[in-house]
């Protein structure tokens, strides 16, 4: 249809309408500017010709009209001849936007829908090769990992569900007795149990394909029955020549490749059947997963790692610590205490050959591995057996105790726990907690926590709460002392300029403040941050700057200066960071700075000059940073007063 473009020079959304056999064009003007040419035929398939070049772009999209975010459909205005065209083209009278937008919108929905019929055909056929391994993983299950069964007491009488018959007796709650070859726990208290577990098996298809199958095994136990439920929910397929792609069963039972019902890769059991000569050869070889026996791991997650750690510790009798060390690693990274890439046993624990054999002995887990670690840091510390499987049972590992544990041995720390749990009657990490605040009160009281009576209170909560009780009537008191320790010589310099910058003006006043607590005052009066920066209160303590205040009423605050030894001002701020009466507080500050020239002596000038180049340095730093840098330095610059200027 090589139809020559007419011109047209209004300023709305315009088109001219053409046709030839099942085939509607239109030449496109918006706001006066030609925007190409637009094709569509009956079935809604559209093309769009752009400066010459043809391209997939729906008719909105090619206007780019702001009107069509309103009604969702470009508004076009045509002759009423081009009108009729269009509705005889598309059989139905309306809107000629909202008929070529619902053609073109349709047909991307069938193409759509076609897509999805595709894809759902490809995946089933990929998802119809794996052969059905639910009743032998059922079988392998409740044969080496779950084979006991259970008799629940009901009237009297036990209902055993390895029989399916009653048995009478007087079994205590979870005594074990043996009933047709099986292992039954007597349930007293309860009517039924159920169980969720997870398995991972590995199989070969028949196109050569490998796949990693996720199951979820639910059990349920109660009275003569049991009920077991096999399902596969994940499956991660690759081949020798293509990567790894995970297929997730939907509801309905239907495979597909995306995760919208969010299964996951939880611990799970392996199934050892061909195992091993799947993984053998392939790219998570080594992981070494056929080592593992009967540890329940996060098994998708080390062979995506593909480290072999797992599997050394399963094989060196360390299950319990693999099985806990594992649920540390996620997507998000690992935050366990063994080295993954380590190539000995030394380097993968952190422990020596004596510490190895002994976190075996005791079939360690975590707890009792990053214990054996603390010692090979403090080769002085007594760590007794009995202490190690005490902590553990408590799961209280070093890092959870390093308050206590700078103050107290191991075992004081447990005998120190376990004393508080009688009294409190709470857990261990809620009595840790408390401690770590009861320690944190002590020193900003000025306490000395190293002494006995001190960091080992026989009650802990009554001793915490009383401290907590004291500090919150001292507040202040105890906020300087500890302000005082953090900046020490800092009053010292206050004490020294006091007579040096203090000036009494005609209704206003500079002072400089007492104490550092002073400066914290000032600066929540007027909602500012010269209180809470540690910067402020390091200059002071080196006699970079000073902190003065400016006041009209001796107690109330107004301005907050900061000045250089020498008189410069850098800064001045009242409430808010804002400078209400900024020409008459000039006006102040320069009277202020006459006068105290005459005051200054040989070390106030030489502590001036070096501040004054400190000053210089940090503006050109800023000077050649970021634009909010230059920002900055643009707004001291602009605060600065410097003596005599």
């Amino acid at each position: 249809m090589a139809i020559p473009v007419q011109p047209y020079k209004e300023d709305d959304v315009f088109a001219r309408v053409y046709t030839e056999k099942d085939i509607l064009m239109l030449h496109l003007w918006n706001d006066g500017k030609f925007k190409g040419k637009h094709l569509v035929d009956t079935a809604g398939r559209y093309v769009a010709e752009v400066n010459g070049a043809m391209c997939i772009k729906k008719l909105r999209y090619q206007i780019n009209d702001s009107s069509s975010s309103m009604y969702g459909w470009p508004d076009i205005k045509v002759s009423e001849e081009d009108e009729k065209t269009v509705h005889i083209f598309f059989g139905e009278y309306n809107d000629i936007g909202l008929l070529i937008n619902s053609a073109e919108s349709q047909y991307n929905k069938d193409q759509y829908e076609k897509k999805i019929d595709r894809k759902m055909e490809r995946i089933n056929l990929k998802m119809a090769l794996f052969k059905d391994q639910k009743e032998e993983i059922k079988e392998w299950y409740l044969r080496e990992i779950t084979p006991w069964e259970y008799a629940f007491k009901t009237d009297g009488l036990y209902y055993c569900t390895a029989c399916k018959e009653t048995h009478t007796g007087n079994y205590k709650h979870l005594q074990r007795f043996k009933c047709s070859g099986k292992q039954v726990v007597a349930m007293t208290r309860m009517k039924q149990r159920e169980k969720t577990d997870y398995i991972t098996a590995f199989s070969k298809q028949s196109d050569g394909s490998f796949a990693e199958r996720f199951y979820e095994i639910d059990i349920l136990w109660r009275k003569n029955e049991k009920q077991v439920n096999v399902e596969e929910t994940i499956r991660w397929v690759w081949s020798s020549n293509q990567p790894g792609k995970a297929y997730y069963r939907q509801w309905g039972g239907m495979w597909w490749d995306t995760n919208p019902i969010v299964r996951r890769w939880n611990a799970s059991y392996l199934y050892s059947k061909q195992a091993e000569e799947i993984l053998r050869g392939s790219a998570y070889e080594a992981a070494q997963l056929w080592d593992i026996g009967k540890a329940k791991l996060p098994i998708n997650w080390i062979m995506k790692r593909q480290t072999p750690v797992y599997a050394q510790l399963c094989l060196a009798g360390l299950t319990k610590l693999a099985q806990q060390d594992a649920t540390k690693m996620s997507c998000y990274g690992y935050e366990g205490k063994i080295n993954l890439e380590g190539k000995t046993p030394e380097e993968v624990l952190g422990l020596d050959k004596n510490a190895i054999g002994r976190l075996k002995q005791l079939n360690g887990g975590t707890v009792i591995l990053e214990w054996l670690q603390w010692k090979m840091i403090h080769p002085e510390a007594v760590l007794k057996t009995e202490t190690l499987k005490d902590l553990e049972r408590k799961r209280i590992a070093p890092n959870k105790i390093e308050t206590m544990l700078a103050l107290m041995s191991p075992r004081k720390c447990l005998n120190f726990v376990e004393r508080q749990e009688k009294l409190m009657n709470d857990t261990p990490s809620s009595i840790i907690a408390y401690y770590e605040d009861y320690i944190s009160v002590a020193r900003k009281m000025g306490m000395d926590i190293r002494d006995e009576i001190v960091y080992a209170p026989k009650d802990l909560k009554l001793r915490h709460d009383q401290l907590v009780d004291e500090y919150n009537r001292n507040k202040s008191e105890f906020a300087a002392r500890e302000m005082d320790e953090k900046w020490p010589g800092a009053q010292e310099v206050l004490d020294r300029i006091k007579d040096i910058y203090d000036y009494q003006g005609d209704g206003w006043q500079v002072i400089t403040p007492k104490t550092l607590m002073d400066i914290v005052d000032d600066s929540h009066q007027l909602h500012h941050c010269a209180g809470a920066s540690d910067r402020y209160y390091e200059r002071i303590q080196t006699e970079e700057t000073y902190i003065l205040f400016l006041r009209r009423d001796p107690k109330t605050a107004w301005y907050t200066l900061e000045i250089e030894p020498g008189g410069t001002v850098r800064q001045k701020r009242s409430e808010y960071n804002r400078q209400p009466d900024l020409d008459t507080v000039n006006q102040y500050l320069k009277e202020w700075q006459t006068e105290i020239r005459k005051r200054l002596k040989e070390r106030d000038k030489q502590l001036a000059a070096q501040s004054a180049q400190r000053r210089a340095e940090e503006m050109e730093a800023l000077r050649n940073g970021t634009e909010r840098n230059r920002q900055l330095r643009a707004l001291l610059m602009a605060d600065l007063m410097e003596v005599g200027a």
